[in-house]
């Protein structure tokens, strides 16, 4: 089993999850729209304040959901499309995660090698 990770956007830190033995890391997930999301016990699985990161990062970059479609087809693929814009599409637009609330910056987030983990 593999977890998702990050760096953080501020510190620069692996976003330990709940499941490691460092425990989980508290962090905010920020959008470019300012909105902030408290995540204090990270299960690594993408999910940030209940917020899947990787559906905020299709939205981020012009996906969305249709109306006229069962909500769960369209979540598993819009975070299809998020995780495929993560991990190959260097352009695009990507949330922050911050140990402190602060204002996004666009400024690309960057994946754990350690899955937030294994160290």
């Amino acid at each position: 089993m593999g977890f998702f990770s990050f760096k953080t956007t501020d510190t620069n830190k692996s976003v330990s999850n709940a499941h490691s033995r460092r425990g989980a890391l508290a962090v905010y997930l920020i959008d470019n729209k300012g909105n902030k999301y408290y995540e204090d016990d990270y299960g690594g699985n993408g999910r940030f304040g209940g917020i899947d990161i990787f559906i905020l990062i299709a939205e981020m970059n012009g996906h969305t959901f249709d109306d006229d479609i069962d909500p769960d087809l369209q979540y598993d693929k819009l975070r299809g499309i998020g995780i495929d814009l993560f991990y190959d599409h260097p352009d695009a637009v990507t949330p922050n995660i911050c140990q402190k609330p602060k204002e996004w910056v666009n400024k690309r987030l960057e994946a754990c090698e350690f899955q937030g983990y294994f160290y």
